[in-house]
């Protein structure tokens, strides 16, 4: 019916703008055309990912060996050292040195075996000893810097 009162009002001169029933249109999930208006949880969980902590293994000679062994531990690198090869008084500055170099990264040494050290940075927890036996003992007298 409107449609013929717009052709009237037309051959008259008279504009009539039409108006326009604008919808928004989104889009419907089907749980709500059924009425229901569900939400989604997430059950997803995010791990902190963690560089895993390399241990190296280096058997020392002599103290030449002290300075690349002392990069590694700059890159936040735990290091067993096994001395056993090397001279009584080089073993001690090696690990002298050594000890130094992981303190100043806060990091700890700890005697593993006869002549074996662990120098383990800050980002290593040590837990546990390793008890020293009779025999140990008596042979790390021989050797200054097993002393405690």
């Amino acid at each position: 019916m409107s449609r013929i009162v717009d052709k009237f009002l037309g051959v008259l001169g008279v504009e009539v703008e039409e108006e326009e029933e604008v919808m928004e249109e989104r889009d419907v999930l089907p749980a709500e055309r059924d009425g229901f208006n569900r939400t989604k949880k997430n059950n997803l969980v995010g791990l902190p990912t963690q560089r895993p902590t390399t241990v190296m293994l280096v058997k020392a000679k002599s103290f030449d060996e002290a300075e690349s062994i002392t990069r590694q531990i700059k890159e936040r690198r735990s290091l067993i050292v096994n001395l056993e090869e090397a001279d009584k008084e080089e073993a001690q500055r090696m690990v002298d040195f050594l000890s130094g170099a992981v303190f100043a990264l806060d990091g700890s040494v700890q005697k593993v075996a006869f002549s074996t050290f662990l120098f383990a940075t800050s980002n290593v927890d040590v837990v546990g000893r390793i008890l020293e036996d009779e025999k140990e003992t008596s042979i790390s007298k021989l050797m200054p810097w097993t002393k405690k």
